[in-house]
């Protein structure tokens, strides 16, 4: 195994949030393969298989629980936190966004506003209960 290199807290937020927004929907492995392999070389082939190994059998979204993974890897507890975040806030950000301009544009139909407001409410149990 190489030494690992000193990446900043600063770097890995940057690189996870940008993989956090441009893989929005889809294609999330390969775009983490390219970063953490070719571009960084943070990880080498075989430990970003048995990374993503050990993330698909953990709960949770693999590439979540990847960024978990390299952030500790690489700055211990700290950095597990930066990258899981990097990875999140896009996505976060963006449903977010949504959930305003719906709230916002049903403002004026009260079924509307109100099934809106409901939705809101269950997935924040939902969120809830799996935390």
């Amino acid at each position: 195994m190489e030494p690992m290199p000193h990446v900043s807290l600063t770097t890995l937020f940057l690189r996870f949030l940008t993989i956090g927004a441009i893989s929005f929907g889809g294609g999330i492995v390969a775009y983490l393969r390219h970063m953490l392999v070719e571009q960084t070389k943070w990880m080498t082939e075989d430990e970003f298989l048995g990374s993503l190994e050990i993330s698909q059998t953990m709960p949770g979204l693999n590439a979540v629980n990847m960024s978990v993974l390299v952030g500790s890897r690489l700055r211990g507890p700290l950095g597990s936190t930066v990258a899981a975040l990097g990875m999140i806030l896009p996505g976060a950000i963006f449903v977010l966004g949504i959930g305003i301009a719906a709230l916002h544009a049903a403002r004026h139909f009260p079924i509307a506003h109100a099934a809106v407001l409901g939705i809101a409410a269950g997935a924040t149990g939902l969120i809830g209960a799996t935390t």
